[in-house]
């Protein structure tokens, strides 16, 4: 699992993280695009996890954590681009 998509990690630690990567500063629309990327990787992996539920293979808690985290990303997303959006 990437740094950037540990779903225990809150927004303070992956703004942490990505400072620590963009050493020269990251702009707001590279910014924006990670957490985009986070977003849509907890929708993936949370519908990787129905399937295999589907198929008889548990994940407890992890498919719900990744859900939440597609869907918290995505308000941040909404909220950074606000009616630009």
């Amino acid at each position: 699992m990437n740094k950037f998509h540990k779903p225990d990690y809150n927004k303070e630690q992956i703004d942490e993280l990505i400072r620590m990567y963009f050493t020269e500063g990251c702009n707001k629309e590279t910014r924006i695009k990670i957490y985009c990327y986070i977003s849509m990787c907890g929708l993936l992996w949370s519908n990787w996890c129905e399937y295999k539920r589907n198929l008889g293979v548990e994940f407890g808690e992890y498919s719900l954590k990744q859900y939440r985290y597609a869907k918290d990303y995505y308000r941040i997303v909404e909220k950074e681009l606000g009616e630009n959006l």
